[in-house]
């Protein structure tokens, strides 16, 4: 029998203890999406997702009508709105906030490279094969708030 003291809460070994407090973060349940504590007012996670949106088409509609100079300043822009759902995703469970920073980080390395290739470039083509996976991105950072945004509805 392992004797519990003081270098072996609950009698467990050192790995053992890490390995249940993994599998405990696992399991918790989440914060609900909800990003708020206490007395807080609620984040308001439909007008954060309806911002990236409008940030992205203004960088795909700058891009289809050949304004490439402007593409810079709207992927500017556009990880700013970025931020704001990072920061709207910070009280959420630990699943939840992990897929939020995959979706951004993607995002993000997207729009560093159209950023640097618009002013360059002359073909909208070249350019919008390269935002097609910041959209992607975008897509899964909108569904992910508008899952937030349900989960903090109140009942009807």
């Amino acid at each position: 029998m392992i004797a519990a003291g003081p270098s072996r809460p609950l009698g467990l070994p050192r790995a053992a203890r890490a390995s249940l407090a993994a599998v405990a973060l696992l399991l918790a349940p989440s914060c609900g999406g909800t990003g708020t504590s206490g007395g807080a007012p609620p984040i308001p996670y439909d007008q954060v997702r309806g911002d990236v949106d409008r940030a992205y088409s203004d960088v795909s509609q700058a891009i289809d009508s050949g304004s490439f100079d402007r593409v810079p300043s709207l992927c500017t822009a556009l990880g700013a709105e970025l931020d704001r759902a990072e920061t709207a995703a910070k009280g959420w469970g630990i699943l939840e906030r992990e897929k939020m920073n995959l979706a951004l980080a993607s995002a993000r390395h997207g729009i560093q490279d159209v950023s640097r290739t618009a002013p360059a470039a002359g073909d909208p083509e070249l350019l919008r094969a390269e935002l097609r996976p910041v959209g992607d991105a975008v897509q899964q950072v909108e569904s992910l708030l508008a899952q937030a945004a349900q989960a903090t509805q109140p009942p009807s």
